[in-house]
């Protein structure tokens, strides 16, 4: 394994910051982010560290330009079978002083518009690959009951896709209240209707998989259009549901629930946000010890071979006009 201290392109300059309005409806949106890790608790823990830091990832509709990192150990870039980024560093053990790791990213994130759908059907986008069900994400009992129900008369796919989509808009509801939410559980979802972007977007991947629709989860972070820059303090995730005609089709549902605009979000997506990884129930670059990962946004770290929660980070952007 290869272990450096730069990574790509070092920025000397970053570009300016965009003052000024920003639809993110109608402009292609430029992000510096600067997501910071510490790990010094780790190291000064005495015991064996290894720690996964989630990187940006490129696609249709989004692109990592280019990014460094500033790090007290070393690390090395690793990928992922579905093509998920990750930084990998293992600080020898009991080593002395602080421990930090900071990485600097240029996003360009699109609109993205029905018209140019994500057509690719191969490699990390084969939509065999978004098939089977995951451990929170059943595809029998309630969650497959209700997806017969909602498509019993629906024979074209992309109707089927919609009306997927609709129901869940429908029938859920945006809260963060009591416990459970959060953990994109498919069935607590369908017995409570009600949950954060992970409830919403698990119910619609079981009720599309179910059928036989490919669907895949997208988690990253929302760019608040209205601040040129700020923090960002907690995920947003949306999903792909696959249709054989036109490719992805890129949907929102927790967003269209909140906004009022449920057509606006089915097959389009504002450049409000960068997406980070794909996938639920994921092995990392090497293998973690512990479980399958849920999803992975946040630093995961193990010490002694044990998973570790709440590892410190701060995620920081700024909306700037150009690559420079």
């Amino acid at each position: 394994m290869i272990f450096g201290r730069i990574l790509l392109v070092v920025f000397a300059v970053f570009p300016g910051v965009v003052q000024g309005g920003f639809d993110p409806w109608k402009e292609t949106a430029r992000y510096e982010l600067t997501y910071d890790v510490n790990c010094s608790s780790l190291v000064a823990s005495q015991q064996h560290v290894r720690l996964w830091i989630p990187l940006p990832r490129t696609s249709t509709h989004q692109r990592l330009v280019r990014y460094d990192v500033d790090a007290s150990v070393g690390y090395a870039e690793l990928t992922d079978d579905y093509g998920n980024r990750m930084l990998f560093l293992e600080p020898v053990r009991g080593a002395k002083g602080s421990c930090h790791v900071t990485v600097r990213m240029f996003v360009e994130r699109k609109v993205v518009h029905p018209s140019v759908a994500n057509a690719s059907a191969s490699g990390v986008d084969d939509p065999a690959k978004f098939l089977g069900a995951t451990s929170k994400v059943p595809l029998g009992g309630v969650v497959g009951a209700v997806a017969r129900k909602v498509s019993a008369r629906i024979t074209n796919p992309a109707m089927r896709i919609r009306a997927f989509y609709d129901y869940v808009v429908s029938n859920m509801r945006y809260s963060k209240e009591g416990k459970g939410w959060g953990h994109g559980d498919a069935v607590r979802a369908c017995s409570v209707k009600y949950g954060n972007c992970t409830d919403f977007h698990s119910l619609l991947m079981g009720l599309s998989r179910s059928q036989g629709i490919a669907s895949r989860f997208i988690i990253g972070f929302a760019v608040p259009a209205q601040e040129s820059q700020g923090r960002i303090k907690g995920y947003h995730c949306w999903a792909e549901v696959f249709d054989k005609t036109t490719g992805w089709i890129a949907v929102d549902a927790s967003e269209a629930f909140k906004s009022g605009k449920r057509d606006a979000y089915f097959g389009s997506l504002p450049s409000d946000r960068v997406a980070f990884t794909v996938g639920r129930d994921l092995t990392l670059r090497p293998p973690q010890s512990g479980p399958p990962l849920n999803f992975f946004i946040y630093p995961y770290a193990e010490l002694d071979q044990k998973p570790v929660s709440n590892v410190p980070w701060t995620l920081t952007y700024q909306r700037v006009d150009h690559p420079g």
